[in-house]
């Protein structure tokens, strides 16, 4: 048929699309050419991450442009090889005024573990993980400041076997502070 658009034509209009849609968006939280400049950078890793997953296509325009917003607000990216947040395309259920149940796809923006410790290092905090082994000391009293941990002295990393858990640990990054902690089993 002569009205079928070509990929490389979808693929176009989506950018186009997002790109002017997040822009207008973003121009009137961010500012005029701030908020074209961030659509335009972030418009370009939509477009590799819709390459990657055609399934991006099919979402709900608002969906996408909320995703574009919330990664420009948050300066957190999606894409790469490490990234900062996902973008999953997910069949979301609902039922309209009928009562009749449909589906859309819609386009969900998700933190990853990178994104939430770059939050908390531009906010002043670092983030420690730190595994427990077996044979390790270790007392975990949830009323603590924090667990107590004396590491086995090891000469080679231990198995995955013999992991117990990871506790992981938060501090200010001016004073050293400790500002809470959090213990993960092997099971989580």
């Amino acid at each position: 048929m002569a009205n079928e658009l070509t990929p490389t034509q979808i693929a176009q209009r989506y950018a186009m699309d997002v790109e002017k849609s997040a822009a207008d968006y973003l121009s009137g939280i961010v500012g005029g050419e701030a908020g074209k400049r961030a659509a335009a950078r972030l418009g370009m890793s939509m477009r590799a991450i819709a390459r990657a997953n055609p399934k991006v296509y099919d979402c709900d325009r608002a969906s996408v442009v909320a995703a574009v917003a919330m990664s420009a607000l948050t300066g957190l990216e999606p894409g790469g090889p490490f990234p900062a947040v996902y973008v999953v395309p997910r069949a979301m259920r609902y039922q309209d005024k009928d009562g009749q149940w449909k589906s859309e796809q819609e386009l969900q923006w998700q933190i990853s573990f990178r994104g939430m410790l770059m939050l908390a290092q531009r906010a002043g905090y670092q983030v420690r993980a730190i595994p427990v082994y077996q044979g390790d000391e270790f007392e975990l009293d949830l009323g603590a400041l924090r667990p107590t941990h004396r590491p086995l002295d090891r000469t080679e990393e231990p198995p995955w076997e013999d992991l117990r858990g990871v506790y992981v640990v938060g501090y200010e990054s001016a004073t050293g502070n400790l500002v809470g902690w959090e213990w993960l089993p092997r099971w989580q």
